[in-house]
């Protein structure tokens, strides 16, 4: 992907020449990207400018939180608005998916006590066999975790491509490499929870609220924070 915009383009090409690894990462990722079509290149392109940013990395942030993670639920992100029909998918209904959760944070807030992660931990681990107690215990902590949510987009793999890694023991470790989740790095003796989750596009359509939009589309260097991975 190459901008229009001479400027933009002089800061991408500086990125990839940088002192530090990150930078000429991320300075890759717009460079080799190419899912991005003309006209939501453009429109990005005239979203920077209205933002007012300072350099490539300010206003690429500036455009993911007013475009892509809009603090209104019912805004559609610009990853599924029609600058970017290029990249959106004729999902099938049967279609699968597999998406990793770090739902420690979400445990913790939940259970501010400290107990929260291995209460959930525990929970999870014996979901088929719940008393009914403990199932509504799970119940209130997932209806707890959809409050927190926004109305960003949600990444996800095809079931099709990453099936090995998923359904290995060391799941966790095989897909963090296989789909670059570098963030998702546990310090010494602070542990993470993570959620190996498993639906299908009939599940997200079946379970969206009226009014909300249920779009599956390609993902791009525009529809997340700047990331080496």
């Amino acid at each position: 992907m190459r901008f229009d915009d001479a400027a933009l383009q002089a800061q991408a090409d500086a990125l990839r020449t940088a002192r530090k690894p990150v930078d000429r990462a991320y300075g890759d990722n717009f460079r080799f990207e190419e899912r991005v079509a003309d006209p939501r290149r453009l429109a990005y392109e005239a979203a920077l400018a209205s933002l007012g940013a300072g350099d490539l990395s300010q206003g690429h942030a500036k455009y993911i939180r007013k475009h892509v993670k809009p603090a209104d639920p019912a805004t559609i992100p610009a990853s599924f608005q029609p600058a970017n029909a290029g990249a959106l998918l004729p999902a099938l209904p049967d279609q699968e998916f597999v998406r990793v959760e770090d739902i420690g944070w979400f445990a913790e807030q939940w259970r501010p006590t400290g107990s929260g992660q291995a209460l959930i931990a525990d929970l999870l681990a014996r979901r088929h066999a719940l008393q009914p107690g403990e199932a509504v215990l799970l119940d209130q902590f997932i209806a707890f975790w959809n409050e927190k949510r926004d109305g960003r987009p949600l990444f996800a793999a095809l079931l099709d491509e990453v099936a090995a890694a998923a359904g290995a023991a060391d799941w966790a470790v095989r897909l963090r490499a296989q789909l670059g989740l570098g963030h998702l790095a546990p310090l010494p003796g602070k542990p993470m929870l993570l959620l190996l989750l498993r639906y299908s596009v009939a599940d997200v359509r079946r379970h969206a609220q009226p009014g909300q939009h249920a779009m599956f589309a390609a993902p791009t260097v525009l529809d997340g924070d700047m990331s080496p991975y």
